[in-house]
C-alpha cells in the first residue's frame, strides 16, 4: 500500500429498507453522523429505486492520518453494523468494506436495523 499517499478520503454508502418517508432516512443519517463523529460529512440522500421503501444516504469521511486510516474505517463501520468483508488490492491501492445483512448480523443500536447493505471505499 502507498503509504505516502495523501487521499484519506473515503465514501460510505448505506442502502436502507422499510423506509417509507424520506424524513425517517434522514433521522438515521443525523444518527450515523453523530456515531461517525467529526470526519464525516453527509454528501446526499436519495430515494433507492431498486427496493420499495429504500433510501441510499451517502457519507464523505476524511480521514486525518493516512496511516491508521485502515483501522480506523473498520473501527467506524463496526459501530454502526457488523461483520464487514474487507476487500484489499495494494496494486490497486484500494481498500473497500461490504456489509450486507444476514441473519448472523449484528446493529449496533436498534434505530440501524434499516441497515440492509453498506459500502466504504477508499
Amino acid at each position: 500500500m502507498n503509504i505516502e499517499s495523501t487521499d484519506s478520503t473515503a465514501f460510505l454508502t448505506i442502502i436502507t429498507e422499510h423506509q417509507s418517508r424520506r424524513d425517517k432516512a434522514e433521522k438515521l443519517a443525523e444518527m450515523l453522523l453523530t456515531q461517525l463523529g467529526g470526519i464525516c460529512t453527509l454528501q446526499r440522500i436519495e430515494r433507492y429505486t431498486k427496493f420499495d421503501n429504500s433510501y441510499k444516504i451517502v457519507f464523505e469521511l476524511i480521514f486525518d492520518n493516512n496511516l491508521n486510516r485502515i483501522l480506523q474505517s473498520i473501527a467506524l463501520t463496526d459501530s454502526i453494523v457488523s461483520p464487514w468483508i474487507i476487500y484489499y488490492d495494494n496494486q490497486e491501492d484500494t481498500v473497500k468494506l461490504i456489509f450486507n445483512t444476514s441473519d448472523s448480523v449484528r446493529y449496533r443500536r436498534i434505530e440501524y436495523n434499516v441497515i440492509t447493505w453498506g459500502h466504504l471505499q477508499f
